[in-house]
């Protein structure tokens, strides 16, 4: 069986975005960082919802 994840996001206003650039969905990248409570609050959910449902290939750093 085969778990296919995908995410579509509207980057065609952001002039330096090329293939191949790092994506972050959740973490630091430089200075700017995107916690899980940024879902939570969209979604109307709990912090820990929002980690117990990412598919288990997504890769986890612990800091």
């Amino acid at each position: 069986m085969v778990n296919m994840n995908m995410i579509i996001a509207n980057v065609s206003e952001l002039p330096d975005v090329k293939v191949d650039d790092d994506v972050v969905i959740i973490g630091m990248q430089g200075k700017r960082e995107i916690k899980v409570s940024a879902f939570s609050d969209i979604s109307n959910s709990l912090n820990y919802e929002i980690l117990t449902h990412l598919p288990v290939n997504v890769e986890r750093v612990v800091i």
